[in-house]
C-alpha cells in the first residue's frame, strides 16, 4: 500500500503556477500574480516537468502529489455508480486523452462521449472536467497508476480533512 504521496521535483514557484492552472485562472491573473510574461512556455515546461499532457492530466496528477487538495466543489457522500463504460472515459480523461482520442479508442460519437462526460461530472459533483480530475483522484476512484502508469495500481490514501498541500 502506497503511505506517502508520489514524489516531484518542483520548486514552489512551480507549484504556485499548478495551482493556478488547475483552478482556472486567466492569464492575467498567472501575469500579475505569479509574474509571467510567457504564459505558454511556462504552462509547455510545467507539462515536460510532470509529464502531463493537458490541463485534466495535470490536475490528476497534482492532486495525486497533494500540490492540490482543495474541494471547492460539492461531493455525493460515498462513491458516483460508474459502470464499465463510465470507468474506461473517466481513466482515459485522468490520464489525458482528448476528446477525439477517446471516442476512437471506445467505438463512439463525440456527442455520446460529452454525454458521459456530462453525467460522470455530474455525479461527482464537479462544475468540469479539471474538477472531476482532482475529485476522482481525492476520493480514491481512480488509482494512481490511471495518471501515471510508473505508480502503484491503488487509489490515493486518504488524509485528515484540513490537511494542507505540500
Amino acid at each position: 500500500m502506497l503511505t506517502d504521496r508520489p514524489l516531484h521535483d518542483l520548486d514552489a514557484a512551480q507549484m504556485a503556477l499548478v495551482r493556478h492552472v488547475v483552478t482556472g485562472s486567466t492569464r492575467g491573473t498567472l501575469r500579475a500574480q505569479l509574474g509571467l510574461d510567457n504564459i505558454d512556455a511556462a504552462i509547455a515546461a510545467l507539462h515536460a516537468a510532470t509529464g502531463t499532457r493537458n490541463t485534466v492530466h495535470l490536475a490528476a496528477w497534482a492532486a495525486a502529489c497533494r500540490i492540490v487538495t482543495d474541494q471547492s466543489y460539492t461531493a455525493p457522500a460515498g462513491h458516483p455508480h460508474l459502470t464499465r463504460r463510465y470507468r474506461q472515459v473517466l481513466d482515459a480523461l485522468v490520464a489525458g486523452a482528448g476528446d477525439l482520442e477517446i471516442s476512437q479508442d471506445l467505438g463512439v460519437t463525440p456527442a455520446t462521449l460529452r454525454g458521459y462526460v456530462k453525467t460522470i461530472t455530474h455525479q461527482f459533483g464537479a462544475a468540469g472536467r479539471t474538477q472531476l480530475a482532482i475529485a476522482a483522484v481525492l476520493s480514491g476512484t481512480v488509482p494512481l497508476s490511471a495518471i501515471t502508469p510508473t505508480w502503484p495500481n491503488e487509489p490515493l490514501p486518504a488524509t485528515r480533512a484540513g490537511a494542507s498541500a505540500a
